[in-house]
């Protein structure tokens, strides 16, 4: 295991058992299988791929808040299972993609944000001023104390997400889907102010996004998911220019053309997403891939490669 790693996911995967009707038994869906990697300090790692790819649960087995089939997730080289609730999110804590329905409406900014510290046995003056301070950090002015999130833009709701994750001095963000749910003209501050506080406070990320403008922005490496499985992971440029697997070259086109008028990008990919209950033999990949051949049906490939730059293709050296 990596002396480095502030994180390490070791060989995860996870079943769900799923009924196919009212006299029907429950059959296996394969959400995530065989999933390895880690994460540094101060590193930010992207995760990318279609809905349902398992990208999420993924996010909730790293967050504890589902625990996996197979497999074991480390902080620190401790088991997560090991380690208790409140030490965890210490270590770790997620911004979801809609800043609205992850806030509650009820409470207005000074609660939001403090209840962390709260939690852990802070008072009413310490925690009003570390409020202030942790507002000011991501932006936002003191007055926004006594607002309620229906009365801030979405730009502004998210900033109190990051505020919230960052009060109780985590090392670790869960960023998913950040910023798909804000205004074009939004996402890139709040990008930047991710950024900066990366900087700032040592942070490492998980970035899951489908923008893939945006993994290449933030990134140092980039993990491509497909149906539960990693299958390719790279360093940021390596993988953008020399991209190795079949998926993750689709996956790049469709990043939107520089130029205006251009039209919408779309996947190029034959076929639909396959069903994960009764997932293609061989290689997951190979209904909707031009490159297959005989043995794509029946042997799926390993993701293999150097240290800087691993995918499961049989045929990785001709993609480029």
């Amino acid at each position: 295991m990596m002396t480095n790693s502030i994180l390490s996911v070791r060989r995860v995967s996870k079943v769900y058992h799923v009924k196919q009707g009212i006299f029907a038994g429950k059959l296996p869906l394969r959400a995530l299988q065989d999933v390895d990697f880690s994460l540094d300090h101060g590193q930010v790692v992207g995760l990318v791929g279609e809905s349902g790819c398992g990208k999420s649960t993924l996010a909730k087995i790293l967050l504890g808040l589902s625990m996996p089939t197979e497999g074991e997730v480390y902080m620190h080289g401790k088991p997560i299972r090991d380690i208790r609730v409140q030490e965890r999110a210490k270590i770790i804590q997620p911004i979801f993609q809609d800043p609205f329905s992850s806030l509650n409406p009820r409470k207005n900014i000074a609660q939001i944000v403090g209840l962390p510290l709260l939690l852990r046995g802070f008072e009413g003056a310490e925690i009003r001023s570390r409020v202030g301070e942790m507002l000011e950090r991501v932006g936002l002015p003191q007055r926004t104390l006594g607002s309620f999130p229906s009365q801030m833009s979405g730009g502004q709701r998210q900033r109190v997400a990051i505020a919230r994750a960052l009060i109780a001095k985590p090392q670790i963000l869960i960023c998913d889907e950040p910023t798909s749910a804000l205004d074009v003209s939004v996402q890139s501050q709040i990008l930047n102010l991710l950024r900066e506080l990366r900087t700032e406070l040592n942070l490492s990320y998980l970035l899951i996004s489908h923008d893939l403008s945006v993994v290449r922005h933030m990134s140092d490496r980039v993990m491509v998911m497909y149906m539960g499985r990693i299958v390719e992971y790279s360093d940021v440029e390596t993988l953008f220019e020399t991209p190795q697997h079949p998926y993750t070259k689709a996956l790049l086109e469709t990043i939107l053309p520089p130029s205006p008028g251009q039209g919408l990008p779309k996947l190029q990919l034959r076929g639909d997403f396959p069903n994960p209950i009764k997932p293609p033999s061989g290689c997951a990949f190979h209904p909707r891939c031009s490159l297959a051949q005989g043995k794509c049906q029946n042997v799926r490939p390993v993701l293999e490669g150097s240290e800087v730059h691993k995918a499961a293709c049989f045929f990785k050296e001709t993609i480029n």
